[in-house]
Formats: C-alpha cells, sequence, structure tokens
C-alpha cells in the first residue's frame, strides 16, 4: 500500500514538471497567419448612375436592355406534293424574289390523276344526265298510273346519289389540279434562302419541309425590359439599336409592339422595335442593346 502511494506522487511531479517546461500559450506560441490577419471586406458597387463613369452606366444599360436582331418575316416551306425533287437550284444564302420557283417536284404521276380526275367528272355528269330524264320518266308514268309511287321514290333517290357523285368528281378534279400546281413551289415572299432542308433527287411527302425563308428588309431587335422600364416603351416609340461595344452603331427603329407575359425567371417582358433593313447591314443573331431616342 506503501508502495502504491509512493508511485503516485512520483507521476504526480513528473507532470507538474513537464507542465512549467511547455512554453506559453498566449505569449510565445506562434499565431496561425489566418487568425491575425485583418479581413477584407469587398466594397459593394455602387448601384447610382449618378455616381457612375459613362463607360459604366452605358454598360449597365446595355446588360439592362441586350437585344437580339430577329427577321421581321420567316417561314418553313413545305411541300403540298407527294414525288421526287427534280431541281433546287437557290443555294443558302441567296436571295429569291417573291412567287419565283425555287423547287421543282416531279408531275408526272400527277398530271395522270388529273386527267383521270377530267374522266371521273365527265362520267358522273352523264350519269346525273341520265338519273335526271328516268326521274321524269317515272314521274309521268305514275301521273298516268302506269308505275307505283316506290319506283318514283327510287328514281328521284338515284338522282340524288348522281349528284352527289358529281360533287365529289368536282373536288377530286380540284385536289388534283393543286397537285400538279403545287409541284412548283415559289417563295410566298421575298427573302433570302436560310436553311435548305432536301436536295434534288430526294423523295418528299406530303407537309415536309423543304426550306426555310427569312425577310430581313425589315428587322425586329427584341429584348426583355423590366416592368420598372416598361413604360419608356409605348407603342411607336423612336428607339435605336446599338451594336455590340468596341463597333458601336446605332440604327433607329420604333417599337411595334410588346409582349403580354412576363417571363418568370427575369421578371422581363420581350419588347420588338422594328428597323428599316434595306441594305442588309443588321443581319439576324447580332447582339447590342435598345437605346431610347432623346
Amino acid at each position: 500500500m506503501i508502495r502504491i502511494l509512493l508511485y503516485y506522487n512520483f507521476a504526480a511531479l513528473v507532470a507538474l514538471g513537464l507542465l512549467f517546461s511547455l512554453p506559453s500559450l498566449t505569449s510565445g506560441a506562434p499565431q496561425s497567419e489566418t487568425s491575425t490577419s485583418p479581413v477584407r471586406q469587398a466594397q459593394p458597387k455602387s448601384t447610382d448612375r449618378n455616381h457612375q463613369s459613362p463607360s459604366a452606366a452605358a454598360e449597365d444599360q446595355a446588360d439592362e436592355l441586350a437585344a437580339v436582331i430577329a427577321p421581321h418575316r420567316s417561314a418553313e416551306i413545305s411541300a403540298e406534293a407527294r414525288g421526287v425533287i427534280e431541281s433546287f437550284h437557290p443555294k443558302e444564302g441567296d436571295f429569291v424574289e417573291k412567287d419565283r420557283v425555287v423547287v421543282v417536284i416531279s408531275s408526272e404521276r400527277h398530271v395522270l390523276a388529273l386527267q383521270r380526275a377530267k374522266n371521273a367528272l365527265k362520267a358522273a355528269e352523264a350519269d346525273l344526265k341520265r338519273a335526271k330524264q328516268e326521274t321524269q320518266l317515272k314521274e309521268q308514268l305514275l301521273a298516268e298510273k302506269a308505275t307505283t309511287v316506290a319506283e318514283a321514290l327510287k328514281g328521284k333517290a338515284e338522282e340524288e346519289l348522281a349528284e352527289y357523285r358529281l360533287e365529289e368528281a368536282k373536288t377530286g378534279l380540284t385536289l388534283a389540279r393543286m397537285d400538279v400546281e403545287s409541284c412548283q413551289v415559289k417563295a410566298p415572299f421575298s427573302g433570302h434562302i436560310a436553311v435548305r432542308l432536301k436536295e434534288p433527287f430526294e423523295a418528299v411527302d406530303y407537309f415536309q419541309k423543304l426550306f426555310v425563308l427569312v425577310d430581313t428588309s425589315k428587322v425586329y431587335a427584341i429584348a426583355g425590359v423590366s416592368e420598372s422600364a416598361l413604360p419608356d416603351f409605348t407603342r411607336n416609340r423612336r428607339v435605336a439599336f446599338v451594336t455590340s461595344p468596341g463597333k458601336e452603331r446605332r440604327f433607329a427603329g420604333v417599337v411595334e409592339r410588346v409582349g403580354k407575359l412576363f417571363d418568370p425567371k427575369s421578371g422581363t417582358k420581350k419588347v420588338y422595335v422594328l428597323i428599316d433593313n434595306p441594305d442588309g447591314q443588321l443581319e439576324v443573331g447580332m447582339t447590342g442593346y435598345l437605346e431610347l431616342a432623346k
């Protein structure tokens, strides 16, 4: 028992000696760099445009009213006849006038179908003529009590069926003519071939897309405008489209319309500024920003 007490006393003396021999945690130990260096706080960017430099204000305006150029009119032109493409001469980027033939689809089958429709119409006209004569004859016989009422009614029903067949034949002839005419695909308005979706010798079916036509004689500068700025963009308000910084050019236009729905992500409405573009200086996809005319 005495040995155990001596052992614990000796261990306590050793621990106290080690404790006093350690360097001071507050005066001698080096502290970490992160704990002693002052914390630098980022200075908030001023939102007051009166205190911004002109270049900074222009950049903010460009960010808020960023716009992109879109065509005044565009259309995906589809085939209205079935067949094989015989010719498709205009290339992508070529300008075509309104009503110019752009694509020619093989028409031989459609010409034969048109002739068959014409023959069917003649036959339907002959059937109706005969049915009317039979109806008149049966009505005369009925007046002379030489036939029954049932026979007279049957003759009248056959005449009505002949009239329906004649109308169907007329419709078939109209459709056949449309197929023949549709073998020549024309440009619905003047513009540039933006995309060719088919090539010569390819087969096409009804309503398959052939090419994309865009009209850039006028263009839209489309921008998302916040609710607070929308009162400045009333209809017919003069607005300029300014190209990207570094190559700044201004193109005058007017607000043609404002979208009806807000974008839930950006909280903006689309504003459409119509700009005359006779020389084609503004191309689809160009970016810039809108600037209110003074």
